[in-house]
C-alpha cells in the first residue's frame, strides 16, 4: 500500500529538483498533486495500492480527456503523446 504524502518520498528519489531532501519545486508540484487528489476524491495521508492508484488515474484523469488540464505546465507534457504508459 502507498501513503500519498505533500513530501519528498520514493517517487522523487532520482528527481533533480530534490535538494539536501527537500524538493525545490515544492509549490509547483503540489498544485499537480492537489489537482490529481481532486480528481481521485482522495486526500494527502490516503492509502491506496499502486494498482488502485493507476486505475484511478485512468478513470478520472485519461478517460476522461482531462491530463492537459491536471498537468497543465508540467515539463514532460505526457499529454502530447498518442498515449500514457502505466504498465509499471
Amino acid at each position: 500500500m502507498l501513503t500519498l504524502t505533500e513530501s519528498c518520498d520514493m517517487v522523487c528519489g532520482n528527481c533533480p529538483n530534490k535538494k539536501c531532501g527537500r524538493c525545490i519545486t515544492h509549490c509547483k508540484v503540489n498544485e499537480f498533486d492537489t489537482a490529481c487528489l481532486k480528481e481521485y476524491n482522495l486526500s494527502f495521508g490516503s492509502t491506496v495500492s499502486w494498482e488502485g492508484l493507476k486505475q484511478l488515474a485512468f478513470d478520472e484523469i485519461i478517460n476522461k480527456g482531462l491530463l492537459s488540464e491536471v498537468c497543465s505546465g508540467c515539463q514532460w507534457k505526457c499529454w502530447e503523446q498518442e498515449s500514457v504508459n502505466l504498465t509499471d
